[in-house]
């Protein structure tokens, strides 16, 4: 299978992940903040999130060597985001609130998330290997969340994704992927 097939699978998993985290807004509009529906459609969505992410790595050239590191960031909070969220659907509420080991997680799903969404975006930016708009739907995610109600946020949470998905699997075919890294990586 040749790297260009590698993004344009992560690139669909990318896209199947933004709309599953944007299923998270009409669950929470319908069924109210923390239903099972809505958790269901985070858990899904923190899940494919971690595994596409990692096409972004593939896709940018390697003159950005910090991407990787970006890129472990935002997997690792996706995969920290689920553990939460599967503790709140297994066990409803928390045994106690203000505990060290959720403020701990919390700072671990904040910096991986949205610290590393703000440095992809810029890396993506500045790569012209994705268009302009797909690195402006993640700073607008990140805007999105001073919104006052906040079951919006999901939804541009998955625009960006299924944006950053459809450009990894139609500049996958135009011949944009960095070989060089992928090669690395893969072995």
């Amino acid at each position: 299978m040749t790297v260009e097939r590698f993004v344009q699978w992560f690139g669909a998993v990318c896209i199947l992940a933004g709309l599953a985290r944007i299923g998270m807004t009409p669950s929470n509009l319908v069924w109210g903040t923390d239903s099972p529906m809505e958790l269901m459609f985070a858990m899904i969505a923190c899940v494919l999130m971690a595994i596409g992410t990692f096409g972004v790595f593939l896709a940018l050239p390697s003159r950005f060597g910090v991407s990787l590191w970006t890129v472990l960031a935002i997997i690792i909070g996706n995969m920290m985001t689920l553990c939460v969220l599967y503790g709140r659907a297994a066990y409803g509420e928390y045994p106690g609130n203000d505990t060290l080991a959720e403020s701990i997680v919390g700072l671990i799903m904040t910096v991986g998330v949205l610290g590393g969404t703000l440095v992809l975006s810029v890396l993506m930016w500045r790569s012209n290997v994705f268009p302009r708009w797909s690195a402006l739907l993640h700073i607008l995610m990140l805007v999105s969340m001073a919104l006052p109600y906040e079951a919006y946020f999901a939804s541009f949470w998955g625009a960006a994704y299924v944006g950053m998905g459809i450009c990894m699997v139609k500049n996958a075919k135009h011949g944009s992927v960095n070989h060089e890294q992928t090669a690395r990586v893969l072995g």
